[in-house]
This record gives C-alpha cells, structure tokens and sequence, in this order.
C-alpha cells in the first residue's frame, strides 16, 4: 500500500471518529428521572400484550398492580408503615382539586329503562354487617359502612404495610359517609353512557374517598403504600334501583329467586389473563393513584333480593353455592351474617372477613293490605 493511499485511509477514519463524537454532544440529555408515587426506581414500564409477557417477573409482583387504558403496568412496591391516629376528621374542603376520574357504566335486566321516581318509596330495604379479623392476620384491615338513612353500605379492604391498610379502608369509608351525610358531592367524573345522577354521586363519593386515601399517603410517608378495595351499593327506595360502585376484588353478589349471582368483577390479574396464583394480584386499588376507573352498576331490586357485599376473606373460603345457602336457611340477617363469618373462619380463616346483607322488601303498605285482607 503506497504512502498516500495509507495517509488517505487514516484521514477518512479519523474524520468519521470526529463526526461521532459531534453526534453524540448534539444529542439531548435524557431527563433527570423522577421517581412517582407507585413506580418502581430500577424498573421501566412494559406494555402487557398477553399473559406470557408478565410470567417471567410476575413472581416478584407486589399486591397491587395498577393497570392504565393501554395495559402498561406499575410496580407498587411493598413494605412495612408505621400508621397514624385512626381518629381524624375528613375535612372535605381539602378536596376543591381532585382529578377527573373515569366510570364505567353497567346496567342489569331492566335498569336501563328510565322510570319516573315515585312519591313514596317503591321498596324497603333491612340491613345487617359485621367484620371479624379472621384466624391468621394479626389485626383487621376491613372496614364497613351501614348507612340506614341514606340506604348506603360499603365494605373496604385495605392493604399496605404494618396499620396502613387500615387507615386507607377506614379513611375511605370515613370519607363516603361524610359525602352522603353533608350532600357534599363533589368534582367530575366520565363516562361513554348518561350517568344517572344517583349514581353520579356514588361515583363522586368514590372519587373523594380516592383522593383521601391517596392524598393522606403522598403526604405521610409511613403510609406511602397503602391502598384499599372498595364496595359500596346505594339504594334509591323511591326510584326502585340500586347503584354499586365498585373498585378492587372486594364484591357484591345478588340472590334472587333461589340463585346467586355475582354482580361485581374482580379486578386483578386474572382479569387480564395470568393464571395460577399471581392471578390475584389486583390491578386496581382506591388510593394509589391520583385518578381512578370506577365499575358502576345499576340494577333494579325485587322484592325478597338479598344482595351480599363482602370482603375477598369470605369467597377466599366459601364457594358461592355455600353462601347461598347459609343465606336461605338463615332469615334473620344478623344470624347469617354471623353464620357467613364463622364459616369461613371454619375453613382456615385466613383473611380478615366482613359481610353485609341487605334484604329489599315491600312497602309497609302493601304488607299490611295483604295480612289484613
């Protein structure tokens, strides 16, 4: 190779090895990462297209999973909290702010036919609950709300260190039941269907206890990883209807006419397909995030409907059909209700377990004009 030829070849290499370093100083830094509430440092989010894609990490998944439109998936890590006074008033001033949260609407049988309200009430309703910390777990983490004279009934699961799920549960039901009792609706919320204003003020209340919860752990750090399942039915005696709104895989089942059905869906990983036990792992949760998707269902209660709203500790040990029938041979609620909890703490208990039943019967009226005549 001649001398020229030589110099012309390490002239053309060292003008490429300039031109890549100029590339490279031209190049964009990468933003500084900030780690948000709910995300794992070390890790990138990956869009779940199947099942497969999640079982070679699925093993390391905490409890709670949040799931946006596009599958995406966060790591809410967890750990141990230390947990504040459960005492404290909701101050429902604090919550002018609160991010728009999505609803999806469902409606059963005949609930989406639009009926005048009545005058008087078309339906009454009696109500009975209890929670029970269970044969394993150390302390409750349930929460329940029976608020006769607003028809309203929520059960809560919480989740997320030592005392954290408790506050969240009870944080959240502490906040439905000052929305209902004040009249303090507030924000907005979407929905692709009308949402009927009964209903839109369930999902408001959600909405508001979403926002306690989360906010109360941005802003203690102790209390950084809880959350909670959430269900919660509101009955409208003069308009026949009852609206549950429900987020998590705490549910509400219906037993009409000698069968059972489960109203509610459980929301976790099953639901998108994973299989065994990581199935149960919830991909939503009231509280983790600053917005959340809310299922709403309407339906439109007979007379003699129970409907059975419960934490995951029941149906974790009794089978729908059990449930049935301890409801069926038991007609005072109190008794089942009891007769429901001891069951399951019967079979292992190894959840915290609460149970509410709701019987709807006819108007006084009506029952007094059929004994009489």
């Amino acid at each position: 190779m001649s001398t020229v030829m030589l110099i012309s070849l390490l002239s053309l290499v060292i003008a490429l090895l300039g031109f890549a370093l100029w590339r490279s100083r031209q190049a964009p830094a990468p933003p500084p990462s900030k780690r948000k509430r709910g995300e794992v440092r070390t890790k990138r989010r990956r869009s779940v297209s199947s099942a497969a894609v999640l079982m070679s990490d699925v093993h390391r998944l905490p409890r709670f999973i949040e799931v946006g439109d596009d599958l995406d998936i966060t790591v809410i890590s967890t750990g141990p909290a230390d947990a504040a006074p459960r005492n404290e008033i909701v101050d429902l001033t604090e919550f002018e702010e609160v991010r728009r949260s999505r609803v999806d609407l469902i409606f059963e049988d005949e609930a989406e036919i639009d009926e005048p309200t009545a005058h008087e009430a078309r339906i009454l309703m009696s109500a009975q609950g209890n929670t029970d910390c269970g044969r394993f777990r150390a302390r409750n983490e349930d929460s329940l709300l029976m608020l006769r004279e607003r028809s309203v009934f929520v059960v809560a699961d919480g989740m997320g260190g030592h005392h954290g799920g408790g506050v969240a549960s009870e944080l959240a039901v502490k906040t439905l039941g000052d929305v209902y009792s004040r009249h303090a609706f507030q924000g907005f919320v979407e929905s692709q269907k009308p949402i009927p204003r009964r209903a839109r003020d369930l999902a408001l209340a959600i909405q508001l206890a979403n926002h306690a919860v989360y906010t109360r752990a941005v802003n203690d750090p102790a209390l950084s990883e809880m959350g909670t399942t959430l269900v919660a039915a509101r009955f409208s005696p003069r308009k026949q209807r009852v609206y549950i709104g429900h987020i998590g895989d705490s549910r509400c089942y219906r037993i009409r006419q000698g069968a059972i059905r489960q109203l509610t869906k459980d929301h976790t990983m099953a639901s998108i397909g994973v299989a065994g036990p990581h199935g149960q792992r919830l991909v939503r949760a009231v509280g983790i995030g600053s917005s959340v998707t809310i299922d709403l269902i309407v339906d439109k209660p007979r007379p003699n409907d129970i409907y059975l709203l419960c934490s995951d500790g029941l149906p974790k040990m009794v089978g729908d059909v059990e449930m049935l029938d301890v409801v069926q041979r038991q007609p005072d609620l109190d008794q089942a209700v009891e007769s429901l909890i001891q069951l399951a703490n019967d079979r292992g208990g190894k959840d915290n377990v609460t149970v509410i039943l709701v019987r709807v019967v006819e108007r006084v009226e009506k029952q007094l004009s059929a004994a009489s005549g």
